[in-house]
């Protein structure tokens, strides 16, 4: 009886080795996105002017998923500004390009195409500004107050510099990205 039970599990022991073997592999489904290309508009500039006349401006951007989790960003616009402080006066107007990279920090649910981003740009302006009128700050009394109202022109100047971002886009509608 007892070298029964020793032989039952013997070959039990045989055959399930052998039936795991036969199990299944495990269905994964792999989801990829395809390569994508999204282009934009910035609505905080023509809204700003509707509320500040002293500033205007336009911004387009565009992004291009190169990679599961990573995009190539570019933005280009034209700002007009004029600031008026207590002892200066000045108008600054001119247009950039931004250029740089997105890391999509968010893990997307199944057709989620939402964005929790970090990145990094390069930027370059070209831009003019006029010195409208000035100040000149005195203490006391003894000169009077010395306003000089002649426009002062500085053309074809430059800048150059780097963001660093951190952002984030959600897609409210299909292809509608806040």
């Amino acid at each position: 009886m007892k070298k029964t039970h020793i032989f039952l599990f013997c070959i039990s022991l045989f055959f399930l080795s052998h039936l795991s073997g036969f199990a299944q592999k495990k269905d994964t489904l792999k989801v990829t996105k395809p390569y994508s290309i999204r282009f934009g508009i910035d609505l905080s500039k023509p809204l700003t002017s509707l509320i500040d006349n002293d500033k205007n401006g336009f911004e387009i951007t565009a992004d291009f998923r190169f990679k599961n989790r990573y995009y190539i960003a570019s933005e280009i616009g034209y700002t007009n500004k004029t600031t008026a402080e207590d002892y200066i006066n000045f108008t600054s107007k001119g247009s950039y390009i931004k250029l740089g990279v997105n890391y999509n920090a968010y893990n997307n649910w199944l057709d989620m195409n939402n964005e929790i981003y970090v990145g990094i740009r390069y930027g370059f302006s070209s831009f003019n500004q006029t010195l409208n009128s000035y100040t000149i700050n005195q203490h006391g009394n003894y000169f009077d107050e010395n306003i000089n109202n002649t426009p002062i022109e500085y053309d074809n100047l430059s800048a150059h510099w780097v963001e660093l971002l951190l952002g984030v886009k959600v897609e409210t509608f299909k292809n509608l990205f806040l």
